[in-house]
């Protein structure tokens, strides 16, 4: 009975060996074709190069951001480089990201173009308060409303419902970023960093 249970193991394994060596040619075959992975390939194929993602807005919209944030981190700084969260009050540095100052917006960015780049909009914060808190909006608008004045987080949201209108062109990206480079070379004279 051992010998039979043995026999049929070693002819299963066998047939296991000769069921591999195919399944392994078939696949190479399909890796050299290119579809072994058609989804992974898919994406390959997809991959812009730098001068296509140059044509998007998005790509853009990014770049400023960038710029955006470092000149609203500069702004809301002292002459050392220090800011002040200004949903908790916290001390942060403007420049390092995760103990630093961050760029929060008040109305999300997801909420729309029409405040994505408001200078009232977006202020230094700190990372729990920015992300942790998802903004920490109470706080937020209540200290908005004394920086800018009383009403500036209901102006807000009044511009926030006209965001379906606001569409960025590539012109207009460029140019802002632009500008904001601009201001903060200024900014960064004015300042003993």
């Amino acid at each position: 009975m051992k010998q039979d249970m043995k026999k049929w193991q070693e002819t299963q394994r066998k047939g296991m060996l000769k069921f591999q060596k195919k399944q392994r040619e078939k696949n190479l075959e399909k890796l050299k074709a290119g579809t072994l992975y058609p989804k992974q390939m898919a994406k390959k194929r997809k991959k812009k190069t730098l001068e296509e993602k140059k044509l998007t807005v998005s790509y853009w919209k990014e770049e400023l951001w960038k710029v955006f944030s470092i000149f609203i981190r500069l702004r809301d700084s002292d002459e050392y480089g220090y800011c002040y969260c200004i949903s908790c009050g916290k001390k942060l540095f403007w420049k390092s990201r995760l103990q630093g100052a961050h760029a929060g917006h008040f109305i999300p960015r997801a909420e729309g173009n029409a405040v994505y780049f408001n200078e009232k909009n977006v202020n230094a914060q700190c990372y729990h308060c920015n992300i942790k808190l998802s903004g920490n909006q109470y706080k937020y608008s209540i200290a908005l409303d004394k920086k800018c004045g009383e009403g500036t987080s209901a102006e807000l949201r009044k511009t926030q419902d006209m965001s379906g209108q606001v569409k960025f062109t590539i012109p207009q990206l460029q140019e802002m970023i632009f500008y904001y480079e601009g201001e903060n070379t200024k900014l960064l004279k004015t300042k003993s960093l």
